[in-house]
């Protein structure tokens, strides 16, 4: 387990938190083809069935 960060690492946080709060507050439309095929990703990895997935059609 990670106790402490690098100074590199430390120094890279605030490059990562703006990456992330990008795609955290993008207005972009959504992929819908890429969520659902990341969605079943992570369902076969857990060994779950796979979802019936449905998007909000405006």
């Amino acid at each position: 387990m990670i106790e402490t960060l690098t100074p590199e690492q430390e120094a890279l946080i605030p490059v990562y938190r703006e990456k992330w709060w990008k795609i955290a507050t993008s207005t972009e439309p959504l992929d819908r083809t890429l969520a659902t095929e990341a969605i079943k990703a992570v369902y076969d990895i857990l060994g779950q069935p796979e979802p019936h997935i449905i998007f909000n059609v405006e």
